[in-house]
């Protein structure tokens, strides 16, 4: 049995660990780039465009069509999609296809590229055959786009409906 001092130590430390675990759930729940696993740092037009070609070229190397995804912490829906692609069913569908993540960021950086690759919002999934990588993003030969939500049904039906 603990003496009165030892006990009002214990439960001062244990009031202590509450303060500190709802302080953390507090800052957890706000949105943020960086609180956010996995998510890609939001890049300028000139580096997204840089990648976009050596991502593109990758693709090509590898015979596999290219899947770009425009995307942002702050979107609900992208979110979804984020959690969605780890759904058993949509997994072994992805390894058909390069994937590339573009955050478009707070200040929305990369709706110029976004447009020019005919996505009018996000989150937006743009497939394109890896033939003119080289050549402006606009010229790339889309196969197939969608708008997803982050339903795996929907994630599913989309790629088993890709051709290369």
């Amino acid at each position: 049995m603990l003496s009165a001092r030892a006990t009002k130590i214990v439960l001062l430390a244990l009031v202590a660990l509450s303060l500190a675990i709802g302080a953390l759930a507090v800052w957890a729940r706000k949105p943020g780039p960086t609180k956010l696993t996995g998510w890609p740092r939001p890049l300028t037009d000139a580096q997204a465009r840089h990648t976009l070609k050596s991502q593109c070229r990758a693709a090509a190397e590898d015979e596999r069509l290219f899947l770009i995804e425009f995307s942002a912490p702050w979107c609900e829906h992208c979110k979804a999609v984020k959690q969605a692609v780890t759904d058993p069913r949509v997994t072994p569908l992805l390894t058909a296809i390069r994937p590339l993540v573009l955050n478009v960021g707070e200040d929305e950086e990369l709706n110029t590229l976004r447009l020019e690759l005919g996505a009018r919002a996000i989150p937006a999934w743009v497939v394109v055959a890896p033939t003119h990588c080289d050549e402006a993003p606009s010229r790339y030969p889309r196969v197939r786009q969608t708008y997803p939500k982050g339903e795996a049904t929907e994630l599913v039906s989309f790629l088993s409906g890709l051709r290369r």
